[in-house]
Order: C-alpha cells, then sequence, then structure tokens
C-alpha cells in the first residue's frame, strides 16, 4: 500500500511538473522571439523591408548647416566677385555678352543669361555714379590737370614755340 500511495504521489508530481515544463517552454520560445528582434533585428539591409518602412532605421542628415553668403539676399543669386569679373571681362577685355556667358559657363559651370550680364553692368554703374563725381569734382579743383600732348602740334618759330 505504501508503494501505491508513492506511486500516485509521484504521478501527481509528474504531471503537475509536466504541465509547468510545457508552460516555461513556451515563456522560453516567446522571450527567444523578443530577443532574436533585437539580436538580429530585420531591416531594410538584411530584409525586404523597405528603407522607408525599417523601424530600425537611424536617419542622419549628410547636409551640413552652412553660414549665407554676405551681400546675396536671395537664394539665387550671384555674389559680387562674379558680378565684378563679368563687367570686367566686358568692359576691359571687351569680351561681347556671348562670349562673356560662355566664358563664365566654362570656368564655373553654371549658365549665365546676357540679361545677367546687363544688370551686373548696370548696377556697377549705379555703384560707380557718386565715386565719378566725386572726382570729377576734385579734378575740377585742381590746378592743374594732365594732358596728353599727342594731339598737340607745336609750330617752332624764332620766338619760341607756339600752339
Amino acid at each position: 500500500m505504501l508503494d501505491k500511495l508513492l506511486l500516485q504521489r509521484l504521478l501527481k508530481e509528474f504531471e503537475i511538473l509536466k504541465k509547468e515544463n510545457i508552460e516555461l517552454r513556451k515563456r522560453v520560445k516567446e522571450l527567444e522571439e523578443k530577443l532574436s528582434k533585437y539580436e538580429n533585428p530585420k531591416n531594410s539591409g538584411n530584409s525586404s523591408i523597405p528603407p522607408s518602412q525599417d523601424p530600425n532605421r537611424t536617419t542622419k542628415s549628410l547636409r551640413k548647416k552652412s553660414d549665407f553668403p554676405k551681400g546675396l539676399v536671395q537664394r539665387a543669386q550671384y555674389g559680387d566677385k562674379i558680378k565684378a569679373l563679368c563687367v570686367y571681362l566686358q568692359n576691359y577685355q571687351m569680351l561681347p555678352f556671348a562670349r562673356c556667358c560662355e566664358f563664365i559657363e566654362d570656368l564655373t559651370g553654371h549658365h549665365l543669361s546676357q540679361g545677367s550680364l546687363s544688370n551686373f553692368k548696370s548696377t556697377c554703374y549705379d555703384n560707380l555714379e557718386n565715386y565719378e563725381s566725386s572726382i570729377k569734382k576734385l579734378l575740377l579743383q585742381s590746378e592743374v590737370l594732365h594732358a596728353d600732348e599727342k594731339g598737340v602740334r607745336l609750330m617752332v618759330n624764332k620766338t619760341g614755340y607756339t600752339f
């Protein structure tokens, strides 16, 4: 009888342990699934998930903020140095509008319109107007002005030079 009672008690314990074992195996499986998401997560690099729907994607912009150039008031505008170069090329080097546009495009890779060149010249003219008038005033106030003598013919007579 003792053996029978012992056997029954062991069978009950076995059933309890069996149920507990099944529950623990389920729990282990759940935890392994959760852990696999962190150890080897699916992403756009190792699965068919598109990058836009990748939950593990870290977005990092490669753009760097920079200061807006001084002297510019709009995003699509040319700086003072390129404007000065264009005015120099047209007025000192005597490049026509089309050739100046072509040169700037060859140099920088950006196409300038002939209208932009005309605007550069107008702005330069307007900016130099006060400077030009102040130079004229100073020249008129000076006692001697330089003059080129090439256009003057001299005749030499007995008394000296006459114009």
